[in-house]
């Protein structure tokens, strides 16, 4: 419309017109008739193309006579942003809340685990360059949605982190979650003894630990340590756990199922320790073996799987990773509410072991949040590893503030100076007057802004006191006015929407 976007249009038609021709215009006698198929558009609306859908708002009366409402992107997305703002608030956060339960992941206390954040890098599909691995240590970045099975990475998504290529016996594991050996077997029962240690391999998808025991009977305990667990969203499936003997001579019955029980452990670092302990495993003599016999404990990749959170398909939660929302989400964990904390009960009671959300009561006692990113407010091109292309202020460099939303200018003027000096090219500039500029540099200190229209003058808060270092984000949009004298800036815009997880 006009040469700009539009999401859709509502017109109006007027009465016919034998309308004349003009610039973008054709010459038509309108005939109106009973509804039909046939019935042609241009009967009804004047200067467009059907074939490739320009339109205009306005014409020579001659030969223009239609109301038009354009709609617009920024006309519909503010509601869209606050709504899925909501349902992450609603439905994402409770959970995320619920993948490192303490329960199943053999914690004390009763506050869950989060998972590391993954660091800041281009996000997008195609030209995005983020794996979404969480990293150890990390507590500000991006939401760990790496993918460890039913994917192939690509191009387009690096997030599958299962090997593609490689010796047939590695092909299709997953190689964030490396698997090895924790300690020596145990023998917990039973009047014989372990003969050799377990050896553990992939075998297939399934990592199989192999000992032997000598008759006639015992109960072991084998311990698997799975590396990067809490660097993504992981889930626990015991079932996916089982144990076996059977003769190392290929005596009496075939390979027998053993009961055995499991436990799961989170480490500091993000492992996890497996501990399977079997039951008395089958009397050699008995079972009409020679004298020792093997014992087996199989760990499925699977059994340490993807969180319901990463399916496009979940009946809840499933909206989320399909229409790939975590593309746009600055995830923020406070150190003491993930794995680094332990032993101790994750806690976040105060200020020092909490985030601080300015604008938020109270504002010192956030475990985590995310930060979903509304539209461009600084008219930076996304996907793109700049972070205030996405997220305003103090967001974008670690002092989070929460801030009313407010509207995007339709023309971003860009600044061509340089630290503490901004220039931007405004011609005309009344006393009163408000623009945005998308800043080149970050300030160090007091600043000027530099326009055609006033020459250089200062640049101050909205009290009139001096900019402090960093209050200007380099590529961060800048709204500032014009009082007649010096130029006053105030937070804004501002895009970003919060969705907190409290203290706990």
């Amino acid at each position: 419309m006009d040469g700009q976007q539009a999401v859709a249009l509502i017109i109006a038609p007027g009465a016919t017109l034998n309308a004349d021709a003009a610039t973008g215009c054709t010459a038509r006698n309108q005939a109106r008739s009973t509804p039909s198929t046939t019935i042609d558009a241009r009967d009804y609306i004047e200067c467009f193309d059907s074939s490739t859908l320009q339109f205009v708002t306005t014409a020579s009366s001659a030969s223009f006579n239609d109301q038009v409402v354009r709609i617009t992107v920024a006309d519909i997305m503010p509601a869209i942003e606050a709504a899925i703002a909501s349902r992450i608030e609603r439905q994402i956060l409770p959970a995320l809340q619920t993948v490192y339960t303490p329960a199943t992941w053999g914690l004390s206390g009763s506050n869950p685990v989060l998972p590391f954040a993954a660091p800041f890098a281009n996000p997008g599909s195609g030209a995005g360059t983020s794996n979404y691995q969480g990293a150890s240590g990390t507590y500000a970045g991006l939401l760990p949605f790496n993918q460890t099975q039913g994917c192939t990475e690509s191009a387009t998504d690096l997030r599958c982190t299962t090997v593609t290529s490689g010796t047939s016996a590695t092909t299709g594991l997953p190689a964030l979650l490396v698997f090895s050996k924790a300690a020596n077997d145990v023998q917990t029962a039973g009047g014989g003894s372990i003969y050799l240690q377990s050896n553990c391999s992939w075998i297939s998808t399934v990592y199989t630990c192999t000992g032997e025991y000598a008759m006639p009977t015992i109960s072991v305990t084998v311990s698997v340590n799975v590396t990067n667990v809490t660097m993504g969203l992981r889930k626990l499936d015991t079932s996916k756990i089982t144990c076996t003997a059977v003769d190392d001579a290929g005596l009496g019955d075939a390979e027998k199922t053993v009961t055995c029980s499991i436990s799961a452990a989170l480490q500091t670092d993000g492992s996890v320790t497996l501990t399977v302990a079997t039951d008395a495993l089958p009397d050699v003599a008995s079972s009409g073996w020679n004298t020792r016999a093997s014992y087996k404990v199989k760990i499925d990749r699977a059994a340490i799987g993807d969180h319901a959170l990463l399916s496009t398909t979940d009946s809840t939660t499933g909206w989320f990773a399909h229409n790939e929302w975590y593309r746009y989400l600055y995830y923020v964990v406070s150190q003491s509410n993930t794995a680094a904390q332990l032993p101790s009960e994750r806690s976040c009671t105060a200020a020092g072991n909490c985030l601080t959300i300015t604008n938020l009561t109270p504002s010192a006692s956030k475990s985590a949040t995310l930060i979903l990113a509304g539209r461009s407010v600084n008219g930076g091109t996304r996907p793109s590893a700049t972070i205030t292309d996405y997220f305003e202020f103090g967001n974008a460099k670690g002092t989070y503030e929460k801030q009313s939303i407010s509207p995007v200018a339709a023309l971003i003027h860009a600044d061509t100076g340089t630290a503490n000096d901004y220039t931007v090219a405004v011609s005309s500039l009344p006393t009163g007057a408000t623009f945005q500029f998308k800043a080149a540099n970050s300030n160090t200190g007091a600043s000027t802004l530099n326009t055609s229209a006033t020459g250089t003058r200062s640049l101050v808060n909205l009290d009139g006191s001096t900019l402090a270092a960093a209050t200007i984000q380099a590529n961060a949009a800048v709204e500032v006015t014009w009082d007649g004298t010096q130029f006053l800036m105030s937070k804004r815009p501002f895009n970003d929407r919060f969705a907190v997880i409290g203290s706990n």
